[in-house]
């Protein structure tokens, strides 16, 4: 008899721009990384703002009121991405394309969260549970939520699984997904110019 097949794993969405970045940059990190480096200051600032053209100057002076995008994209402005002579933006690029972005993410968004500086994203559609959350692990994403009136043992194993990783409380989970979907439409945007570019100087 032979053998079964095994299911092929379900990605998320946002896994599976993460995976797609990361296999862009394996193959072309040295190529962009020199293309993006040697053009003039003035040609670097183009494509960023060709890339993401709504992308502020810089981000909030010390002391001042932040917005959402502020605390969920505190990279994503003109001056961090530009800092350097454009060394900035590629080493942003390669932590995307190198490093666990997901835990990475979700380390940052959890200690905002705990601070009570992570903003609500949710519009009130959690208020209804206590300590709504995703499995992680789950690819279509559910919300789990307990009760108000959930009994505190309840509470409390929920909370001990949120500490641990194997549960995410949602508003994080949904901080998360903001902050990809942002940050990859960002580095999408910068590989298909590349690419046209590199295209078009072959002609």
């Amino acid at each position: 008899m032979a053998d079964a097949v095994q299911p092929a794993i379900k990605l998320s969405k946002s896994q599976l721009e993460n995976a797609t970045i990361q296999a862009f940059w394996a193959e072309h990190c040295k190529a962009f990384s020199m293309w993006f480096l040697l053009n003039g200051e003035a040609k670097r600032l183009e494509v960023i703002r060709q890339a993401m053209p709504d992308m502020p100057e810089k981000g909030p002076e010390p002391g001042s009121t932040m917005k959402p995008t502020d605390i969920l994209l505190p990279e994503l402005n003109m001056a961090s991405m530009s800092a350097e002579h454009g060394r900035c933006l590629v080493l942003f690029f390669t932590r995307r394309g190198v490093e666990n972005c997901e835990e990475n993410d979700l380390r940052m968004l959890n200690l905002l969260h705990e601070k009570k500086i992570l903003p609500s994203f949710s519009n009130g559609a959690l208020d209804a549970f206590t300590l709504p959350c995703v499995n992680p692990k789950d690819p279509d994403e559910n919300v789990l939520g307990l009760p108000k009136d959930a009994p505190e043992e309840k509470i409390a194993a929920t909370k001990a699984k949120i500490k641990a990783g194997s549960l995410v409380h949602a508003e994080v989970w949904l901080a998360k997904k903001m902050r990809q979907s942002a940050i990859n439409q960002f580095l999408f945007a910068l590989i298909d110019i590349f690419r046209k570019d590199i295209a078009s100087a072959k002609k």
